[in-house]
């Protein structure tokens, strides 16, 4: 009884000791390419139609150019194109 129990003890073991080992790339261990982070410049625009009659803007287009302009950042001073 004690063989087949130390048989069946080495047959489980050997089932443990067979694994497949997985080879994986290299993993780059600079931060930056692990978790990039990109900080650009974009530009934005408005776009208000006026039509050639018009003598000021509604209310609606005041308001939709006062939110855009909220956005804009005088410190850094960034070119302001009216066309």
């Amino acid at each position: 009884m004690v063989p087949a129990l130390a048989i069946a003890l080495a047959a489980s073991l050997a089932g443990c000791a067979n694994r497949d080992s997985i080879t994986v790339g290299s993993i780059p261990d600079d931060y930056r390419t692990t978790h990039p982070i990109v900080i650009a410049e974009k530009n934005q625009k408005i776009d208000l139609p006026v039509g050639a009659g018009d003598r000021g803007m509604t209310g609606a287009q005041r308001d939709a150019l006062l939110g855009f302009l909220d956005g804009y950042d005088k410190s850094a001073a960034p070119t302001l194109t009216i066309a």
